[in-house]
């Protein structure tokens, strides 16, 4: 792996790429290539439902044909397991916080065996949504529904309406490092000349080293670049939201119990991630955070795979 990632890779071997394929395969009279600094349409269109704020939703969705709580745009059948208890493990003045997870599973036909893996929908934490939500001025409880833009893209299957709130909580990764392509992205929108410059520098071969030390380095968040960036972050349209942000991905954790001894149930050993950078806000993970928060009673939305461990059999 390079000291400044994948992209340092393949941006220079795409350029390659395509130098080598128009030498193969030239363009026919009256085409041309695309410049940089032309905005693509956005992958999706947004169309908005009327917005009732007297209703007390909160930006909950109503919805007769699925749970909201069991995300639906994972390629597998997600289970809303509820939490039986979440106890600290390690001593209240250690500086490791370690969760016991209990998870009940009664009805879910889940199976598992020792060295299988639970993977874990988690959800951004209430104070980054709510500083996300009220930074780019959002109606948390505004609804809409996604429609395809062009037939090559297919649309997430959230819910049909979807809340603004329930798509931040549950969907961007407004928390996630973000890479070069979202840069470039941002630079689309950027008119401030001072912003618009930084953008320039760290989207270009020669600013690589200083976009490794601005967020790599530092775990600098998605959020928080939007905010070193405020007359870029009010230009950007909501419909681009779900182009420059990509999408919460679910965490794998080894699960921690037996079939055999604690029937219907599904425990997990979590380390809560907390470190410090050169940045003044500790470093969270988002899920591990997010377990860490959650009562008996919530609903963690899980699957359950196969593991790399294989024990030996009886007869083995």
């Amino acid at each position: 792996m390079h000291d400044f990632g994948a992209d340092a890779v393949v941006y220079p071997w795409m350029e390659s790429l395509w130098g080598t394929l128009l030498s193969f395969l030239p363009l026919q009279p009256g085409q041309e290539i695309i410049p940089s600094d032309v905005r693509p349409p956005s992958r999706f269109r947004v169309v908005y439902d009327i917005v009732d704020d007297t209703n007390g939703t909160n930006g909950l969705i109503d919805s007769e044909c699925e749970d909201v709580r069991v995300p639906t745009w994972h390629p597998t059948c997600v289970y809303p397991a509820k939490l039986i208890s979440n106890a600290r493990v390690t001593a209240s003045d250690h500086f490791q916080d370690t969760r016991l997870i209990r998870l009940d599973i009664t009805g879910s036909n889940i199976s598992y065996d020792p060295g299988d893996v639970a993977v874990v929908c988690p959800q951004n934490s209430a104070d980054t949504v709510d500083d996300f939500i009220s930074y780019l001025r959002l109606n948390p409880n505004q609804t809409f529904i996604l429609q395809q833009n062009t037939p090559e893209v297919a649309v997430p299957n959230l819910p049909k309406p979807c809340s603004v709130q329930y798509l931040v909580e549950n969907y961007l990764d407004i928390n996630c490092v973000p890479r070069r392509s979202f840069f470039e992205l941002m630079l689309y929108f950027a008119e401030d000349e001072l912003e618009k410059e930084k953008l320039q520098d760290f989207t270009s071969s020669e600013g690589q080293d200083d976009l490794y030390s601005y967020c790599n380095r530092v775990r600098r968040t998605l959020l928080e670049v939007l905010h070193d960036f405020p007359q870029t972050s009010a230009n950007i349209p909501f419909v681009y939201l779900l182009d420059v942000i990509p999408v919460l991905q679910p965490r794998s954790f080894s699960i921690a119990s037996s079939l055999k001894a604690h029937p219907n149930e599904i425990q997990l050993l979590v380390a809560v991630v907390q470190y410090q950078t050169k940045i003044r806000a500790p470093r969270r993970g988002v899920c591990s955070s997010w377990l860490a928060g959650l009562r008996e009673g919530a609903v963690v939305p899980l699957w359950t795979k196969k593991g790399t461990i294989k024990f030996p059999g009886d007869d083995d």
